[in-house]
């Protein structure tokens, strides 16, 4: 199973997640997300994403960094995560899942972070 995600449908699909929406409705970010050797950039502002790139073009920062190899990501993308890959908190302190950057930021909005995850799983599920 390969872990990618197409951006315009994330864009969509964390627009249109209510839970998402309230989770996040105060965040600033530029985020990293890394799948192995992919890179996906996301930017957040005021709680609206506002972007999702494939790739490192013009992007020069980054507030967190979010990323695993492509095996834990495969797991986490399960239909039915198995115990410690269902969020990234469990994934980070079991699995090699890799949180960084402004901590104090993640942690603030862990629960946007965990949605969001939530959504990539909903949309991996939906294309396989």
């Amino acid at each position: 199973m390969t872990v990618s995600f197409e951006p315009g449908r994330v864009v969509q699909a964390l627009t249109d997640d209510p839970e998402f929406t309230m989770a996040a409705r105060h965040w600033t970010a530029r985020v990293r997300l890394f799948v192995g050797p992919d890179d996906y950039y996301l930017d957040v502002v005021r709680g609206t994403v506002v972007g999702l790139q494939k790739g490192a073009s013009g992007y020069d920062s980054h507030t967190i960094v979010l990323g695993a190899p492509v095996e834990v990501w495969e797991q986490m993308m399960a239909p039915v995560p198995r115990p410690f890959y269902q969020d990234h908190w469990s994934a980070f302190m079991r699995h090699g899942f890799t949180i960084s950057g402004d901590l104090e930021v993640a942690y603030s909005y862990f629960a946007a972070i965990r949605r969001m995850v939530e959504v990539l799983r909903l949309i991996h599920n939906e294309e396989s």
